[in-house]
C-alpha cells in the first residue's frame, strides 16, 4: 500500500482536478506554455489545477488550484481506483494507496532540475509529481475562467484527439465541445496540448472504461 501524502511530502508537485458534466470533462485554456509558432494564435489546454505553494500537501494544492481557477469551490472524492503514470517509462499501472482522499491519477517524471527548486521556498527532488482528483462543483452558474485562466471549456474524452487537429473554439463546438467561460468572446482562436498534458492520459483512461 502506497500513501501519497508522504510520498510528495516535501516533494516538487503539481496537483489538479477531474471535473465532469454529464459525459464531458472540464478544462482549461491558458496563454502561457505554447510553441513560439503559436504564440497570439491558440491557447495552451489543461487540467484545472496547477504547482504547489511552500508548505502544503497535494491535496490542498488541488482545492485552492481548483478554486483560483474556476472561481467556486469544489468538492472532492476519493477514488475507488489510482493509476500511476511513470513518464519516463512511458508505463501505467493500477496501484493500492490508503491515503483518506485517494486521486484518481499520479504521475512522476524526473525532474530536469533535480538541486533547484522551482522558485524560492519550494522544495528540490530527484522527481516532479502530478496528481489528478475526483471532484464535484456544486453550483455551475457560478463557474468562470479565475487567475489566468483565459477559458474553461467542456469536451467529451472521446473529442479530446480533436483539441490537437488546429481547430478553433467554434470549429470544436461543432464536435460537443460545449464553452463555460471565456474571458474574451473571440471563438476564433485554435487550442493545443502539451505532449506530458494529464488530461491525455486521464481521457485515455476513461475511454478504456467505455470500451
Amino acid at each position: 500500500m502506497k500513501n501519497i501524502a508522504e510520498i510528495t511530502n516535501n516533494q516538487p508537485f503539481c496537483a489538479g482536478v477531474l471535473i465532469t458534466k454529464g459525459d464531458k470533462i472540464l478544462i482549461t485554456l491558458n496563454p502561457d506554455g505554447l510553441p513560439d509558432e503559436l504564440e497570439g494564435l491558440a491557447w495552451r489546454v489543461g487540467a484545472v489545477g496547477g504547482g504547489q505553494e511552500p508548505n502544503e500537501t497535494i491535496l490542498e494544492c488541488a482545492i485552492r488550484e481548483a478554486k483560483e481557477e474556476i472561481s467556486v469551490d469544489v468538492r472532492i472524492e476519493s477514488s475507488p481506483i489510482t493509476f500511476f503514470h511513470d513518464l519516463d517509462q512511458k508505463t501505467v499501472e493500477k496501484i493500492q494507496v490508503n491515503d483518506e482522499i485517494a486521486p484518481y491519477l499520479l504521475e512522476r517524471v524526473t525532474n530536469p532540475f533535480p538541486d533547484k527548486p522551482y522558485r524560492a521556498g519550494l522544495p528540490v527532488g530527484p522527481y516532479i509529481y502530478f496528481a489528478i482528483y475526483l471532484a464535484n462543483v456544486e453550483n455551475w452558474e457560478e463557474v468562470k475562467a479565475g487567475d489566468d485562466v483565459q477559458g474553461l471549456l467542456l469536451v467529451p474524452p472521446t473529442e479530446w484527439d480533436s483539441l490537437n487537429r488546429g481547430k478553433t473554439i467554434a470549429e470544436l463546438k461543432t464536435k460537443g465541445v460545449e464553452i463555460v467561460h471565456l474571458c474574451n468572446p473571440d471563438e476564433s482562436k485554435k487550442v493545443w496540448i502539451p505532449e506530458n498534458e494529464s488530461l491525455t492520459t486521464v481521457c485515455r483512461l476513461l475511454l478504456q472504461v467505455l470500451t
